[in-house]
């Protein structure tokens, strides 16, 4: 079973899986989404909406895995794996569940937990000042170099994530965004102009790397800082070796996500957080043949696993619509890009959505995303990121 099929990088996963080996049950909460375009979408269930009612959710997960004989489940996106990871021993009664235990899933969800073990284990990061009650902000705010950033300790897809330039402005939106997200982060701010990472790992529970690829975030969107809409892997053993050393310090194990930015005043690569589920970017690893969930279920399943390394570099894969295609509407440097938006493509490019094999998905991806241009909370969300 695998959650949240509205996703792209969920339409990818199962692209990439066997249908000769595994028989694929596909849920969202979303009645309209791409996947059920998808000419693998054979058995796709709808299942209440994990955010707004995470009871109900888990129960029907659970009725559903048994009901089917299901022997594993894949959630895909930060509440899913929240919530499956929270109720691990009840859903281990039914089935495999290849996310780590809740006490050590929050390690790496509780951001404020990372940046303590960067500090441990002298990983690069921001200073970042930890709050515990909102007189500390007050006694913060004279010390503290402007610009700043108020980072959430727990939140997705850079929501929350505010910055001040001055420290009048300072007290009244950490209280904004501490009603939402409590007792946020202050954060040294590296400007954005920097170059930005992802290190994709798989680590087994005997802190075993059996997967490994890092690629480099070449726009975005929002522009500023948001999820990939174009990226490309590099070879980098300098980023591998800083997350495998912060990765372990968590005693993690599974699947994770560790993001770096190079600070432009100083070169030197910056930790910024890490995602401990599935990245919307999965795709162009797959296509580099580094195929993360077929062997996240091996590892789960008990099957012996031959580490796979990246050795395929400077290839490119586009999240054209919307991603890219907002990039540009909104990039002042739109014109001035190393690598076009529609046209001269690189030989070696790929397609987060789009496949020649299974074409339909787009236009399941175009509904979804008109039917968002009608749901003001969906808007909020997409252009309030990294404000």
């Amino acid at each position: 079973m695998i959650l949240d099929s509205h996703m792209r990088k969920t339409l990818a996963a199962i692209r990439a899986l066997d249908k000769k080996t595994y028989k694929i049950y596909a849920g969202s909460f979303k009645k309209i989404n791409m996947f059920k375009f998808s000419k693998y979408n054979d058995n796709f269930f709808i299942y209440p909406n994990p955010e707004k009612k995470p009871e109900e959710f888990i129960d029907f997960i659970c009725n559903y895995l048994k009901t089917n004989n299901i022997d594993l489940i894949l959630p895909m996106c930060d509440v899913t794996v929240e919530l499956i990871s929270k109720n691990k021993d009840k859903l281990t009664e039914v089935t495999n569940v290849p996310v780590p235990d809740y006490n050590i899933f929050m390690k790496a969800r509780d951001k404020a937990i990372t940046m303590k073990k960067a500090v441990e284990t002298n990983t690069p990061a921001p200073e970042t000042h930890f709050i515990n009650n909102l007189n500390e902000v007050e006694n913060l705010k004279n010390e503290i170099e402007y610009p700043t950033v108020i980072k959430p300790r727990i939140s997705s897809g850079s929501r929350g994530i505010t910055y001040i330039n001055s420290k009048e402005e300072l007290i009244e939106k950490y209280n904004l965004v501490h009603q939402e997200f409590p007792f946020p982060m202050l954060q040294e701010f590296v400007p954005q102009t920097g170059r930005k990472f992802q290190v994709l790992l798989l680590i087994d529970k005997n802190k075993n790397i059996l997967a490994s690829t890092v690629q480099e975030l070449l726009r975005q969107f929002p522009v500023g800082g948001g999820p990939g809409t174009l990226w490309k892997t590099i070879e980098s053993k300098e980023l591998e070796d800083l997350s495998i050393k912060l990765i372990k310090s968590l005693d993690w194990y599974g699947i994770a996500c560790v993001e770096f930015i190079t600070d432009p005043r100083t070169g030197e690569p910056k930790l910024m957080e890490i995602n401990p589920r599935f990245w919307g970017t999965l795709n162009l690893s797959l296509k580099v043949g580094v195929n993360f969930p077929e062997l996240l279920i091996k590892m789960e399943m008990g099957e012996e696993i031959k580490p796979v390394i990246n050795k395929h570099f400077e290839e490119y894969c586009q999240w054209l619509l919307p991603g890219d295609f907002l990039n540009f509407i909104f990039n002042k440097d739109r014109f001035n890009q190393e690598i076009n938006y529609f046209f001269n493509k690189p030989k070696r490019f790929h397609y987060a959505i789009f496949s020649k094999d299974d074409p339909l998905p787009v236009l399941g991806a175009l509904l979804s995303y008109i039917v968002d241009l009608f749901n003001k909370e969906k808007l909020k969300n997409i252009f309030n990121r990294g404000k």
